[in-house]
């Protein structure tokens, strides 16, 4: 069970990139909240925009990883 959980939440798989994500947008909602509580809320869509980006690049990098990886594997290469 450990064994399963480490190779899915370990360090660079998809499923430490889905917390990420995951915790980012929390992280984004709750500081944009306190921008705009604060009148703020241009500063908020700036903080919000680059959350989203620092996301995007996220799942990028680990969607190239993950293609590499099956490429490598069709070709013999193995993991």
């Amino acid at each position: 069970m450990a064994e399963i959980a480490k190779s899915f939440f370990g360090p660079g798989t998809p499923g430490m990139i889905m917390l990420g994500v995951l915790l980012a947008g929390l992280i984004t909602f709750l500081g944009e909240r306190f921008l705009v509580s604060i009148g703020k809320g241009t500063w908020s869509i700036y903080y919000k925009t680059g959350m989203e980006i620092a996301a995007i690049l996220s799942v990028v990098g680990v969607a190239l990883t993950l293609l590499g990886k099956i490429f490598g594997l069709s070709q013999g290469n193995g993991f």
